[in-house]
């Protein structure tokens, strides 16, 4: 994500460039990311609300799986970078193999009742630390 008013998803070494996002720096906010391998369409939900369609590639991901969140590989599964690894805070990551409906992104965004991810569940996820990383509960504000 960048500073400014973008945000990019990469997907199969395919960059897609999703420019004039209203979203507050230091701010929690809802980002969620679509893909469908059969079509190749790709759509970016920011906060609940859906951006225009882009395409990438409409072929299946198949091989051993490396999910990586916070850092960017230069190769699979290695070759990081310390100088380009996320800074902020992630909470309730998921992942699944098919794409949510758009009641299920907007409970999503809104912490309401949704199917939790079949690839990646935040709520059941065992993971390793590196670095600098301190893991704490939600806060929730008064």
């Amino acid at each position: 994500m960048s500073a400014r008013d973008e945000i990019n998803v990469d997907i199969r070494n395919i960059v897609l460039n999703f420019k004039g996002q209203e979203f507050k720096i230091n701010t929690w906010q809802s980002v969620c990311a679509t893909w469908e391998a059969a079509s190749g369409l790709v759509q970016l939900w920011l906060n609940g609300k859906p951006s225009s369609m882009k395409f990438a590639s409409n072929s299946n991901i198949s091989g051993p799986m490396i999910i990586v969140v916070g850092q960017d590989q230069d190769s699979y599964g290695g070759g990081f970078d310390k100088d380009r690894s996320f800074v902020g805070m992630i909470s309730d990551v998921h992942m699944w193999d098919y794409v949510l409906s758009p009641h299920h992104l907007d409970n999503y965004s809104q912490k309401f009742n949704f199917p939790e991810g079949n690839i990646l569940n935040w709520r059941s996820i065992e993971f390793l630390i590196t670095g600098r990383v301190l893991v704490q509960n939600e806060q929730h504000p008064c």
